[in-house]
């Protein structure tokens, strides 16, 4: 036995867990431990080798429940000593290596077909699946080895007995041929074995072969031997018993003289292609009432002779044969001819009768143009299926226009290559391939390769340009994914002509209708191709009244319309016939009702030709509603929506100075090779695109675009300017976390600053924040028409929410120092880490439509701990505010009697009246408390309920009154005589956090309280 040592690392028996720093020993392979397989016998054939042998075994300590795998390796080749495990199918003992298996590794180390070369094979057994050997795993080789003399290399070819060249000395002899009395069938030899092909036998025939026409050497059944099986060796021996036929049929035998054994196969000979030699197009084809005088047969040619292979034909079909599809040349009838014989030529002339068929059947018409005769034979086309080694079906799939991008073609594999069969295209048709029905693995044309050669490779890549095809016909695609090549042939498939080629398509699509006031129903509107079988027109204006159809070609020919009446025509009220009014934005079947819409506007149509096609009508919309981006790393080409990106619209309010019409944006990390574009409706509809008038930032190849590299970026469309910009990604922070106080709206400001860009962390973006408050955020863009707000989106619950077209988002705050990461990709983000502390102003404003919408506005006193507390006179017609604390607006929602949260950015609103205020900016609350009395209480009174001085309300809604003090008197204001409601401090700073106030100056005063103004004047009674 060949003792074999290789290391094999033992998977699976480590115990992970425990870490240790023990030395860990590895598994040694050692053939002592195995049995070695045994080789019994062999035989070998055109087809290959096959190798008879008893089962190796492996007790190693491991792996010992893993059966071996056994194959066939190759020891010596010449004077090659080698060690290559040979691709072998192993079952029930025997073990099979191809012909073309064995001589393509034989070619792949230096020998040429036709070279006869020494080998010796052994049979291996391995704990290594074959296909994936490398050759260092451990294996036990049989010591017996199948030792060939002069083998031929040479590789199989469409015919299984091409190499079956020589006269033989056999023949075959039996009761068919009156054991002799008529000639032996000769047979054929490649040297080895020798054949007799396509003999017809009855069921009972007996037969034999002998040698050189003498019954010296002659074979028939072995001793014991009484029956066969189709495709099984018999034993024989010489004058052995006769070998009896089981059934009618045609047959091949194959005598393997040296070995004493036979194998009768039902004949393959009959399929050999009587038309190999016919490898040209004919000019001339055949045409008759079969294919209504239409749509020319194919025929081919030798040079000499024509022929129109396997046409069905019925009885009463009559024909004609023509040149160049055309009636200048054509061939029927010679005069005095009106019938034929099957298998015989009779004589045709130019412009001869038509020929009738006699009866039904299926039929090769042979043409012999100089000769100026045809022959009409039953059909002997090849049967034999070119893809029958494509027995498993593939992985890989074909997808297209053709097809709607949808509903992938299957294909089928040989292990290598990858057929698509008879697949019907029109010219224009774009297609692809791809793996698993899935865009992460698909091929298109490589860079530089913009059309194909039918017959000829292409180079293709992944996420390669579409493949466009160049003329209708049905055709087999062949993809050899390993090396990248496709190739594309006018199909061979033994089922090809069953597809029926393609209907051609529309070269135009048109609308026609009364909306043409002059040529009604003759003028035609244009629909534009914008992706297979889909036609758009844009902006037609409609009347209520105007009806339409659409028609190909702009012909009447082939239209389309309405599939139903469900209203009437209005054009003429004396007669109103059934039209059809469509539902707006869902597509319907066609039919032959003229269309009217019914309301008077500008509307999109769009055509989907097909077996079934549709029309969809749309109001008709400068710019989407919506737009998506799509890629292998977006949705996977609209194979997974939940991938899709859909752009975020940027805010058009000209109202509020956001004029952004019609534009879009969205950030995302992006890979430098991975394409991507763009479309209105997370589909292929037509309508998807990669660019516009305007384009910067990036590239487009194949149809997709590209960045320069990987990294985060702006995408940023404008419709109305016709632009697509992407630029690397600048996030900023806006507003009270900037740190710029008054400027921290101020946009130059604001991109000026470093400190509030997120900078990129991998695939995430981080910022720490430089001050506390609400957290605002947005995407600059250097093509910007409006101010960041438009822009916007914050975090809620660890996703990412952006603004859009709505209103203020929910305020989010935040602290100083805190860090900000957001995931674009994911579509989520958070606020980590403890911050410092925020610092409350003395004062917040309240701001309204009361009084003026700005920080000047009327304020409530604070005490610096985010509690302020105070009295506003809101006054006017339906009363909107919010509040203002360091410049951050606050709005906020309303909830029982007078309260509110805080934190929402809407307008607060309240019916209008004089309130005390609580304002806690720690717990984000408001509530407000109406004033119906206003007194003064002090010093002066004793603080004494029952003395308590009420003030007058003016018509200006201020309060005066009048009081007399001593010296360093003290006093407050105090609302619905509620000590929970009153304000102190100072007299030109009241507020419901402040102390009582001082009055230094005895005297009687005229007293004047302005609550909006936070003042309590004084005035001497005696001035």
């Amino acid at each position: 036995m060949k003792k074999v040592f290789s290391y094999i690392i033992a998977a699976g028996l480590a115990v992970l867990g425990v870490v240790s720093c023990a030395k860990k020993e590895m598994v040694i392979f050692d053939p002592a431990s195995g049995t070695a397989p045994v080789l019994t016998s062999y035989t070998m054939d055109d087809d290959g080798v096959y190798a008879e042998y008893t089962p190796g075994s492996f007790k190693m300590g491991f792996n010992e429940k893993v059966a071996p795998v056994h194959s066939l390796a190759l020891l010596k080749a010449g004077d090659k000593v080698l060690s290559k495990t040979l691709v072998s199918k192993a079952a029930e003992g025997k073990l099979t290596v191809t012909r073309t298996e064995l001589c393509k590794a034989l070619m792949t180390l230096g020998f040429a077909e036709n070279d006869k070369v020494n080998i010796s094979l052994a049979v291996r057994a391995s704990l290594q699946d074959q296909a994936k050997d490398n050759g260092l795993n451990g294996y036990i080789d049989s010591e017996n080895t199948v030792d060939i003399q002069d083998y031929e290399i040479w590789l199989p070819t469409g015919d299984p007995y091409a190499r079956y060249t020589e006269p033989s000395p056999w023949s075959l002899v039996g009761s068919f041929n009156g054991w002799g009395s008529d000639p032996d069938v000769a047979m054929l030899t490649n040297g080895a074995l020798h054949l007799a092909k396509a003999v017809t036998l009855a069921a009972g025939d007996e037969v034999k072969f002998r040698k050189d026409n003498s019954w010296d050497v002659n074979f028939g059944y072995a001793e014991g031997v009484t029956s066969y099986t189709l495709g099984e060796d018999i034993d024989l021996s010489q004058g052995g018993a006769n070998i009896k036929i089981v059934e009618d049929g045609v047959y091949d035998f194959i005598l393997d003289a040296d070995g004493a054994k036979a194998k009768i196969i039902q004949s393959v000979a009959l399929q050999e292609d009587p038309y190999a030699a016919y490898t040209e197009v004919s000019p001339w084809s055949v045409i008759g009432s079969f294919n209504s005088w239409g749509g020319d047969e194919e025929m081919v040619t030798n040079g000499t002779l024509h022929v129109a292979k396997n046409i069905t034909l019925a009885a009463g079909d009559e024909f004609k044969l023509r040149k160049d599809a055309n009636w200048d040349v054509n061939f029927g009838y010679a005069d005095g001819v009106e019938t034929y014989t099957l298998g015989e030529a009779f004589a045709a002339k130019q412009g001869g009768a038509n020929i009738k068929i006699l009866e039904d059947g299926a039929y090769d018409i042979i043409l012999d143009p100089e000769a100026a005769t045809i022959k009409i034979i039953k059909t002997q086309a090849v049967t034999i299926d070119p893809y029958a080694a494509y027995t498993e079906v593939s992985t890989w799939s074909v997808i297209g226009s053709f097809n709607s991008w949808a509903d992938d073609v299957e294909m089928v594999t040989n292990g290598t290559l990858h057929v698509a069969k008879a697949v019907p295209f029109n010219a224009g048709d774009e297609w692809k391939f791809r793996k698993d029905a899935d865009w992460k693995e698909n091929f298109g044309y490589a860079d530089g390769v913009e059309s194909y050669t039918l017959g000829e490779e292409f180079a293709m890549k992944q996420d390669g340009g579409n493949i466009k095809i160049a003329e209708d016909g049905v055709y087999d695609l062949i993809l050899d994914p390993a090396n990248g090549t496709g190739k594309i042939i006018k199909s061979i498939a033994v089922d090809a002509g069953d597809t029926p080629a393609p209907k051609p398509k529309p070269k135009s699509i048109s609308l026609v209708g009364t909306l043409d006031a002059e040529g009604a129903w003759n003028t035609d509107h244009d629909l534009t191709n914008t992706s297979g079988d889909t036609w758009v027109v844009k902006n037609v204006t409609l009347t209520a009244d105007d009806e339409f159809k659409l028609r190909a070609d702009h012909d009447w020919g082939t239209a389309w319309g309405g599939p139903e009446a469900n209203e009437k025509s209005t054009i003429d009220p004396e007669n109103p016939y059934d039209v059809y009014a469509p539902t707006l934005g869902t597509a319907f079947n066609t039919g032959d009702k003229n269309i009217r819409v019914g309301v008077a506007g500008a509307y999109n149509i769009t055509f989907t030709y097909g077996d079934t096609p549709t029309i969809l009508i749309e109001e008709y919309k400068e710019f989407p509603d919506h737009v998506y981006m799509t890629g292998a790393d977006f949705g996977n080409w609209f194979g997974d929506l939940t991938g899709v990106v859909e752009l975020t619209p940027v805010l058009h309010n000209p109202a509020w100075g956001a004029n952004a019409e019609g534009q879009f944006w969205t950030v995302r990390y992006f890979k430098a090779g991975s394409g991507f574009k763009f479309n209105s409706a997370p589909s292929w509809d037509g309508n998807d695109f990669n660019s516009l008038e305007t384009n910067d930032g990036f590239t487009v190849s194949d149809g997709n675009c590209f960045v320069p590299s990987d990294g985060f970026y702006m995408v940023h469309i404008d419709f109305k300017r016709s632009i697509l910009h992407i630029e690397p990604a600048k996030v900023r922070i806006v507003g009270d976390c900037t740190g710029l106080g008054t400027d921290s709206w101020n946009v130059e400001m604001v991109e000026a600053a470093t400190n509030n860009v997120f900078v990129a962390d991998g695939t995430t973006l981080k910022v720490t924040l430089p001050a506390g408050g609400n957290l605002r955020m947005y995407a600059a863009s250097a093509i910007s028409t409006s101010d960041p707000w438009t822009r916007e989106f914050n975090i809620y619950d660890g996703k990412i929410v952006y603004r859009g077209t709505g209103g203020d988002l929910d305020n989010v705050p935040a602290l100083a120092e805190q860090v900000v990461t957001l995931d674009f990709n994911a579509g989520t983000g958070s606020i980590t880490g403890e911050g410092q502390a925020p610092a409350y102003k003395d004062v917040i404003s309240v701001p309204g439509n009361w009084s003026e919408w700005t920080a000047d506005a009327p304020k409530l006193g604070g005490d610096t701990k985010g509690l302020y507390k105070g009295v506003l006179a809101m006054y006017g017609d339906a009363i909107e505010f919010k509040f203002i604390h360091d410049g951050s607006w606050i709005g906020g929602t309303a909830g029982d009697g007078l309260t509110y949260t805080l934190g929402a950015n809407d307008n607060m609103t309240i019916a209008a009246g004089t309130y005390f205020w609580t304002v806690d900016l720690v717990n984000n609350t408001a509530s407000a408390v109406a004033v119906n009395k206003v007194g003064l209480m002090g010093t002066f009174n004793g603080w004494a309920d029952d003395k308590e001085v009420f003030l007058t309300e003016q018509a200006d809604h201020t309060y005066t009154g009048s009081v007399t003090l001593a010296a360093d008197d003290s006093l407050k204001v105090r609302l619905n005589s509620n000590w929970d409601l009153a304000l102190g401090g100072a007299l030109d700073a009241l507020s419901g956090v402040g102390g009582d106030i001082k009055v230094a100056t005895a005297g009687t005063y005229q007293v004047k309280l302005d609550f909006n103004a936070r003042t309590l004047t004084l005035i001497p009674a005696n001035n």
